[in-house]
């Protein structure tokens, strides 16, 4: 192994490949750390890549802002391309920057690869889910690049581009979908809760927590038996309103037999809830509503099913299983996976596969035999015209019987 000093830097050969290595710094410790390029197949191009990081590093000096005032700034400029952020989400990006604290007061500058490995390690050491750390280096790594362009220019290095950081992996979806006998019996429980139509209608059309206490009654399309949905309600720190539906994607539900029994249920109890409230009535037009006629909070319904799921014994509190459930059930009925993306408003279809995958693969004898079944007449109309035109043909010896080819 060869080396050449070059300033704060230098260029080695390692593997067959050159590398510039510029020293940062050193940590707590008193570790010197050194941020190390990409690999290159000449001497000369690591050189130009150890003059690049050098220039890099001096301008860095004169943008000496801390990992917490990146991201901080990032989750404050709350507006993406898709339009304002969510305050669901907002709120959850404010308890991501906490877990990163170790770093909170580090340069970004002065970041490397090991660094933030370190970080995710030790996260994970601390017993925080693989999810959660997933979503630690999503927000970290959106928040230095949303920094590092030149629309905002809060830094002129990005480590996630410079070093080899190796990425989280989240963890296998937690989803759990009720059987259909668990289904029934939660359906027992469900009745007898004064948010038995909301849950049943989340559990008929596989709509989010959200997007149910957020349905309008203008939504509704009787005649087409169509629900559309527009946006979501939301329940952050004690605030509640109303947001987009998800990745601001406008779908129409079809209702089945139960969603339209539920919507029916509803409408006649919320007409007797209007006449014992008299004035006290607030027309905030929603579907599900409290005896007031505000909009339902989705915590409440979050808490009414918790408590359902307790008395029938079920593998599961969340009320977000009722989607999965209900997702569950279109698939093993024979949809497409396209069908139920659509239905379930997925983004794209790969993040149908990826979390009801296991159920499609179930169908694959049943596909199999799909194809039996609509061959099987055809063939044997074929089959037995071959045997009647081969039994013309043949002539059997005395006391032998003809022999057919199987």
């Amino acid at each position: 192994m060869s080396r050449s000093r070059r300033a704060e830097g230098s260029v080695t050969l390692k593997r067959g490949l050159w590398y510039a290595i510029l020293t940062i710094g050193h940590d707590s410790r008193g570790k010197q750390l050194r941020h190390w390029s990409n690999g290159y197949k000449t001497r000369r191009q690591a050189e130009r890549a150890l003059a690049q990081l050098l220039i890099d590093e001096r301008r860095s000096k004169e943008t000496p802002h801390t990992v917490r005032r990146v991201v901080s700034a990032y989750i404050k400029h709350d507006v993406t391309p898709r339009g304002k952020r969510s305050p669901t989400t907002t709120q959850r990006y404010w308890g991501l920057l906490a877990n990163m604290k170790p770093l909170h007061e580090e340069r970004v500058d002065r970041l490397s690869g090991p660094i933030l490995d370190r970080l995710f390690s030790e996260l994970l050491e601390k017993g925080l889910s693989h999810t959660t750390v997933h979503h630690v280096y999503n927000l970290m790594f959106a928040a230095f690049a949303w920094a590092k362009s030149k629309r905002v220019g809060l830094i002129t290095r990005n480590p996630f581009e410079t070093d080899d950081v190796e990425r989280i992996r989240r963890a296998t979806s937690p989803a759990r979908a009720l059987t259909t006998e668990q289904a029934q019996q939660a359906l027992e429980y469900i009745a007898a809760t004064k948010h038995a139509n909301a849950l049943l209608f989340s559990l008929a059309t596989a709509c989010r927590r959200g997007e149910t206490c957020g349905l309008k009654w203008d939504s509704i399309d009787w005649q087409r038996k169509i629900a559309v949905i527009r946006e979501a309600r939301y329940q952050v720190s004690g605030e509640q309103g109303q947001k987009s539906a998800k990745a601001d994607r406008v779908r129409e539900i079809p209702l089945n037999e139960t969603a339209v029994r539920a919507l029916i249920a509803e409408r006649d109890r919320q007409r007797c809830r209007m006449d014992d409230a008299g004035e006290a009535w607030i027309n905030s037009g929603h579907v599900f509503t409290d005896e007031l006629g505000a909009p339902l909070s989705p915590m409440a319904l979050t808490n009414a099913f918790g408590r359902c799921a307790r008395a029938a014994g079920l593998p599961t509190r969340r009320m977000h299983d009722l989607r999965h459930t209900a997702a569950t059930f279109i698939l093993s009925g024979g949809s497409s996976a396209v069908a139920a993306s659509k239905i379930l408003g997925h983004s794209e279809e790969s993040t149908t596969l990826r979390l009801y995958g296991h159920v499609i693969g179930q169908d694959e004898a049943r596909a199999s035999r799909q194809i039996d079944k609509a061959l099987s007449r055809h063939l044997s109309r074929r089959h037995a015209k071959v045997v009647q035109k081969t039994e013309q043909n043949v002539v059997a010896p005395t006391g032998i019987e003809p022999v057919f080819p199987p």
